[in-house]
């Protein structure tokens, strides 16, 4: 899927409801599932994470499943990576004129809000129903 098609379907997530996420420690990778309906979720796999936040509010007292305000996704530009990834607080430090290693290739970044908020900074995302 191009990233148009891959933004478009993301971004249809919204005003739904995040039902289970798994972390694979060995993959790097997270699968967070949605549904809108009981029944029929949608996956979607985000690989070779780079960086994940996660906020949850106190408040949200049904601990089952976390409804989904605004969700975007973003590929970042080459140039636009190292200041992105410093403003949500990436943790590797870079020497004056260095780039982080992963400079080249497709890099996107995940925004969730709602109930659960997350910033997620990955190189790869698919898409999977399941009804």
């Amino acid at each position: 899927m191009n990233y148009e098609g891959l933004k478009n379907a993301i971004e249809n997530l919204a005003d739904s409801q995040i039902v289970g996420f798994y972390l694979d420690p060995d993959l790097l990778s997270l699968r967070l599932d949605f549904s809108f309906e009981p029944g029929e979720i949608t996956s979607v796999e985000l690989l070779n994470i780079h960086h994940i936040l996660l906020s949850h509010d106190p408040t949200c007292d049904d601990g089952r499943s976390f409804i989904v305000l605004e969700i975007s996704l973003n590929s970042i530009e080459e140039k636009k990576r190292k200041d992105l990834l410093n403003s949500l607080g990436y943790m590797f430090i870079y020497n004056e004129g260095s780039e982080p290693p992963f400079q080249k290739g497709e890099l996107y970044h995940l925004r969730i809000e709602g109930d659960i908020c997350m910033e997620i900074v990955c190189s790869s995302i698919r898409i999977l129903k399941q009804i």
